[in-house]
């Protein structure tokens, strides 16, 4: 019997891994047997620090783009461990912002795969703030979309009514097949699950990033100076895409999110590597100038 994997997609900040984490506690999923394959654009792990805990297996690939040449070796060895020591009831696979969609289809079609593997379900969360900010200029934003079996318009607690009505015409227009729902804090039923049926898209694996894309990770003991770095963020607010992690600001640890230049703060993450630990996406800058620029808000 085929293992079914369960695929979350969606862009930066769409809420992926409150979805997952929504899956692990409260879907039909929960309780059983899982896998995960949490995936990241930059070195340091912060999303797979965000799961909750549970009795389940995890599998991190922060190397890049999943389904770029340079993780696809991992993907394959890590469903290769799952099929033969773990025999999960399912796998989920939360994949980065950025990525391309047929990627991931292209390396789960290989022969060596399907035989023990099955995509159950594409799901793609939209954030319904910002997605038309990002589809103009980003092609993962939009064929994240169209690949989907279901599209989850995400955060929907923050924009009116007449605004999701006009973001569900948008989607429809990219993709007619998937069922659109919407929802708050990433909550998937158990009834969308059950009635999803796959389609098989058009594959073709990309063996590079996304253009003009890059993953900056910064780990340091040192202070960071909360108006320099305010300032850095509204600089830069139009290269990054998204930041993420611990950052201390004087006073302690305390957690970081950036999405379109909204800086969010929250209790700190206990398990990352040191008190200021944290990977921006950002696009059109070099990575040197980005480094730079959290560089100077450092306190001396």
């Amino acid at each position: 019997m085929k293992i079914p994997i369960y695929i979350l997609t969606g862009y930066l900040g769409a809420g992926k891994t409150t979805a997952l984490n929504y899956l692990l506690e409260h879907s039909a999923l929960a309780g059983n047997k899982l896998s995960l394959i949490i995936n990241e654009f930059g070195k340091m792990g912060i999303d797979g620090e965000l799961v909750k805990p549970g009795d389940y297996t995890k599998f991190e690939i922060n190397k890049g783009s999943i389904f770029c040449i340079c993780t696809k070796t991992d993907f394959i060895k890590a469903l290769g461990k799952i099929y033969n020591e773990i025999k999960p009831y399912a796998v989920i696979i939360e994949a980065t912002g950025i990525a391309q969609i047929s990627d991931i289809l292209g390396v789960i079609e290989i022969p060596q795969l399907t035989e023990n593997f099955q995509v159950r379900a594409n799901v793609c969360l939209v954030d319904a703030l910002n997605f038309t900010r990002t589809a103009p200029y980003l092609k993962a934003v939009t064929s994240q979309v169209k690949a989907a079996d279901v599209i989850i318009i995400n955060k929907t607690d923050l924009v009116e009514q007449s605004a999701i009505e006009k973001l569900k015409r948008v989607l429809v227009g990219l993709n007619d097949f998937a069922k659109i729902e919407t929802s708050v804090y990433g909550s998937i039923s158990d009834e969308l699950l059950d009635k999803i049926k796959h389609k098989t898209m058009p594959t073709e694996v990309f063996d590079q990033k996304p253009e003009n894309i890059i993953a900056l990770s910064i780990k340091t003991d040192s202070k960071y100076d909360l108006d320099k770095f305010k300032r850095a963020i509204a600089e830069l607010k139009e290269n990054i895409l998204r930041l993420k992690g611990n950052i201390d600001f004087g006073t302690g640890p305390v957690f970081v999110e950036i999405v379109h230049d909204k800086m969010m703060t929250e209790k700190a993450c206990n398990n990352l590597p040191a008190p200021t630990a944290f990977t921006t996406i950002a696009w059109n800058i070099e990575k040197e100038n980005l480094q730079q620029a959290f560089d100077n808000c450092i306190k001396k």
